[in-house]
């Protein structure tokens, strides 16, 4: 199953027009994650302790690094998005 939500500006200001992003771990450069075609569970984790999205496969992980999805903004705003039942 495919989560879809509505666009956040921030995760499109932070990917422009960048279609591929660099994950770290493998040194690689990958595709951005498709919220349209990929799977959410398979390419992210959400770790409920510290409200971070981590990456489980290089798409994930360079995903999460270009639209810096662990951001200040991000983990500030997870917890009430939480509070509203519209995340994760």
């Amino acid at each position: 199953m495919t989560i879809w939500r509505s666009p956040c500006p921030t995760c499109n200001f932070h990917k422009s027009v960048h279609l591929e992003g660099f994950d770290e771990h493998d040194r690689t450069q990958v595709r951005l994650f498709n919220p349209r075609t990929d799977d959410w569970h398979s390419h992210f984790a959400f770790q409920e302790l510290t409200l971070q999205i981590v990456g489980r496969t290089p798409i994930g992980r360079a995903t999460v690094d270009r639209l810096q999805l662990n951001d200040s903004i991000h983990l500030e705003a997870r917890p009430h998005w939480i509070e509203l039942g519209v995340y994760p």
